[in-house]
């Protein structure tokens, strides 16, 4: 009885051997590199100090409309909204000094570093009318420099600007919806480009322009703008090339064929 139950143990302990070579291989955790951090916590922190400030500036609109207001207490939330403001300013110009300021596209010796990788892509999205500096930080910091995502498709999903189809219960026959899923820093900056985008961007005013037209919510027309940007800001940036408003796919193979 032993004998046998000793058999039916070690085949099991040579299934068990075999299963890994079955597996597949998954790429080792890296932590990520010291520019991500320095600009995460310095733009986390800035949103942080934005939801402050605004709490005590709504504090002191509403001391200004009670009968008696002690004079001490409003200079000291007068002061401390003036400390706010003060290290905002820090921030921001720590931001924008964060990023190497030579030249980008200069060739370098031997692998760029991930600073200058970072820097060049920072760079390359400003040039997309409605995407500034502190936009074009939150990208790259979340999607870690485009590493996340392989396509643009994908960085949309990522950010839950892809419409998600309703797939259970008495829903599913609904149209598909933006959730709340996805990197809200990420969709948040995006879709706030966008308020600018719609208004300069040569490609995403036409775009936003023409679903008003069609009778689209100005929220649904500025998701899907801000979508239409994200896709814009993935080419721009994996590609490291300047933003061109009369790009056609397949233009360059073209060129080259010629």
């Amino acid at each position: 009885m032993e004998h046998n139950q000793f058999l039916h143990d070690s085949r099991y302990v040579c299934l068990f051997a075999s299963f890994p070579k079955y597996l597949p291989v998954r790429a080792l955790w890296t932590p990520p590199p010291a520019i991500y951090e320095e600009l995460e916590q310095r733009l986390t922190q800035r949103d942080a100090l934005l939801l402050m400030r605004g709490q005590l500036r709504n504090q002191l609109h509403a001391l200004g409309h009670l009968p008696v207001v002690v004079a001490p207490v409003r200079q000291r939330m007068q002061a401390l909204d003036q400390t706010l403001t003060t290290q905002l300013a820090d921030i921001e110009t720590e931001l924008a000094a964060l990023p190497p300021t030579e030249d980008l596209e200069a060739p370098e010796e031997g692998e760029p570093s991930l600073d200058r990788a970072w820097a060049l892509t920072v760079a390359k999205l400003q040039t997309i009318p409605g995407i500034g500096l502190l936009t074009a930080l939150w990208i790259v910091v979340t999607t870690m420099n485009f590493t996340l995502c392989s396509s643009a498709e994908q960085a949309a999903a990522y950010a839950g600007l892809a419409p998600m189809p309703r797939e259970s219960g008495t829903s599913m026959h609904k149209r598909p919806y933006i959730g709340h899923t996805g990197n809200r820093r990420l969709r948040t900056a995006s879709y706030l480009a966008t308020l600018s985008a719609a208004r300069h961007n040569p490609v995403i005013k036409p775009f936003y322009d023409r679903l008003r037209a069609a009778g689209k919510p100005a929220k649904v027309a500025r998701c899907a703008a801000a979508r239409k940007l994200l896709h814009l800001a993935f080419a721009v940036g994996t590609n490291k090339e300047d933003f061109d408003p009369h790009y056609q796919p397949g233009s360059k193979q073209q060129a080259a064929m010629a």
